[in-house]
């Protein structure tokens, strides 16, 4: 290790995008993840737009680095979402999913339907 990087924080970052190689308007998607723990760790999966924050958000999943998990999908005025205990989802897998249409967006831990937002 690199002399000056000894005292350096162990944060690590990444960003996966697909923003120009794949688009969604409507549909089902879903990930099969197990989150990272630590309050240094923010894991989140976020829907954005082209034109965000103008466009809504749809966000399957953020937490904090703990074992909670938030779903939730917002427009730059707010929006409605919801918490959910997440147990084990610092030390296993899990299904995160949304099914999306134009007038709602529903959302899926461990294949169960959680909770049902409407947007349209």
């Amino acid at each position: 290790m690199h002399e000056a990087n000894k005292a350096a924080p162990l944060n690590t970052a990444s960003l996966i995008s697909t923003n120009s190689l794949w688009t969604i308007s409507y549909g089902y998607v879903e990930a099969i993840c197990q989150q990272a723990a630590g309050p240094d760790f923010w894991p989140a999966w976020w829907l954005d737009g082209q034109s965000w924050p103008a466009d809504w958000e749809i966000n399957v999943l953020e937490d904090d680095g703990g074992n909670d998990g938030a779903y939730h999908c917002h427009n730059p005025a707010g929006g409605p979402g919801a918490s959910v205990s997440v147990p084990g989802a610092t030390t296993g897998f899990h299904s995160y999913a949304a099914h999306i249409t134009p007038a709602s967006v529903s959302f899926s831990l461990f294949f169960l339907w959680l909770n049902s937002f409407e947007i349209g």
